[in-house]
């Protein structure tokens, strides 16, 4: 905010860092108050001047002498200040004629410290929006009649947005309230600026003033994480990306920045929310650097790979989205992609994650109906079903008797084909022993003719030993060989 060139006073130097960073930037000349005398030796090398100065004395301003400044800045100090509008005053008359205050305050206003408050809870702390030493609290509006009161007019109006997670105040505050106290919280002017940084000037059309619109800001975070390896499952932190969303608005757009030069992508992982509640999601567009549209999902496509910390439940508005309960503070689901998509942003429409309990049991009553409607409809058919099947069970019961004359039939067929076995077994079995009686007389014939042979046997062997026998073959007269 400090475009022209001129001197500036620091008012509340801190350790110098505002001192250090002008020196640094454009070496204007900077000069600086402090209460601190150890604040003063740490700043003291980056200032022209630097005084101790106690803002709550009247005089305080009289070690500046007849200067005069293009720009004072009061950082983050009004509002530790007593009587604030007492300093403002004092310092708008060491503007030099084209001179501006540029004053950067806490916020009160801001939906963590509203939450906790309904909560019945006002937590001083060490830092932030309710540190300790804060004397005074201002909104928007606040902080426009302190300026007028010094006759003073915004020319310039910045608002620091601080989501609900990166605050020091927990969202489950938030959270617990009724869905319409929500609502109106979230879309209150500056529910989401941490801290406004407003340039005045004397003479300024207050309602100029009336025209600085406030910043509605995120509110809710959702991350993005991306695979290009296929068959990668792992999705690792440094390859993701953030956005913020806008809690109370029902159905927006989300989108996510990819770094220049990334491989084609194969999967993503969608942590939609950073809270439990009822969650729509409408559709995912991968886009490339020109905007064109190269790969995209909605819900009718189905392809959800994954789902972790929520469950999808039949859809609120029929095939337009796709409607989660999210369970947890880090509910995740998973898409593939089914081809390489080199894209340079994705488009994410949702809607805010909200706890809304009437809402989520009014879904449920409305759930619980169409059950009972198809449950209905099924029991009618399945009342056609029984009709049809007593029909069949009829025809099976005059299949049975048929096939019972037939068994008794088959029954009388077996028993002669028995009877039948029976004598053929038996004129077997006759045969049989006629054979061993046959078997037994041809054992004793052939015992016999062992015997006669033996005998034989015996003969010859006399014979053979006989002197005559040897003598006749030794004079060759006998021809015979034994």
């Amino acid at each position: 905010m400090l475009t022209e060139p001129g001197d500036v006073l620091d008012v509340g130097t801190g350790s110098g860092a505002l001192g250090r960073y002008l020196r640094q930037q454009d070496g204007r000349l900077i000069d600086g108050l402090t209460y601190n005398q150890a604040e003063l030796e740490r700043a003291q090398p980056f200032y022209r001047q630097i005084w101790l100065a106690d803002l709550t004395q009247p005089q305080a301003l009289d070690v500046l002498g007849e200067r005069r400044y293009r720009y004072i800045v009061c950082a983050d100090v009004l509002e530790h200040l007593a009587d604030p509008e007492t300093v403002l005053a004092a310092l708008t008359k060491r503007l030099a004629v084209d001179g501006e205050l540029v004053i950067s305050i806490p916020n009160i206003g801001y939906a963590g410290v509203l939450a906790e408050l309904l909560a019945g809870e006002f937590l001083y702390r060490n830092e932030g929006l309710l540190d300790r030493t804060h004397l005074r609290f201002f909104t928007r509006k606040s902080l426009l009649r302190l300026l007028d009161g010094a006759g003073l007019g915004a020319t310039q109006w910045h608002s620091v947005v601080r989501p609900l997670p990166w605050s020091e105040f927990a969202p489950k505050y938030l959270d617990h309230l009724p869905p319409q106290v929500q609502r109106y919280l979230c879309a209150r002017e500056d529910a989401h600026a941490y801290q406004f940084i407003v340039k005045a000037a004397l003479g300024v059309d207050t309602t100029l003033q009336e025209r600085l619109a406030p910043q509605n800001a995120p509110h809710f975070m959702a991350q993005l994480y991306w695979s290009t390896a296929a068959g990668d499952a792992s999705f690792a932190e440094a390859a993701s990306v953030r956005a913020f969303g806008i809690a109370g608005l029902g159905r927006q757009t989300l989108r996510f920045e990819l770094p220049a030069g990334l491989a084609p992508l194969q999967a993503l992982r969608i942590d939609p929310a950073d809270r439990p509640g009822a969650l729509e999601l409408f559709s995912v567009r991968l886009r490339a650097q020109d905007g064109t549209v190269l790969w995209q999902w909605q819900p009718r496509d189905g392809g959800i790979d994954a789902l972790g910390g929520m469950q999808r439940l039949p859809a609120t508005h029929g095939e337009q989205a796709a409607f989660f309960a999210v369970f947890d503070e880090d509910p995740w689901l998973v898409l593939k992609l089914g081809q390489q998509v080199a894209a340079a942003m994705i488009e994410i429409e949702l809607s805010w994650p909200q706890l809304p309990e009437a809402e989520v049991l009014a879904q449920a009553q409305r759930l619980c109906n169409a059950e009972l409607a198809r449950l209905g409809a099924e029991s009618a058919h399945y009342r056609q079903k029984g009709a049809h099947y007593r029909q069949v069970a009829a025809w099976y019961r005059q299949e049975a008797a048929r096939s019972s004359e037939e068994v008794v039939r088959n029954r009388e067929e077996a028993s002669a084909m028995a009877a039948q076995l029976r004598q053929q077994i038996a004129a077997q079995s006759e045969f049989l022993e006629h054979m061993k009686a046959q078997n037994a007389r041809d054992l004793q014939s052939m015992q016999a003719l062992q015997e006669e042979l033996a005998h034989a046997r015996g003969m010859l062997q006399g014979v053979r030993a006989s002197k005559l026998w040897r003598l006749g073959r030794w004079l060759g007269l006998t021809k015979i060989s034994l």
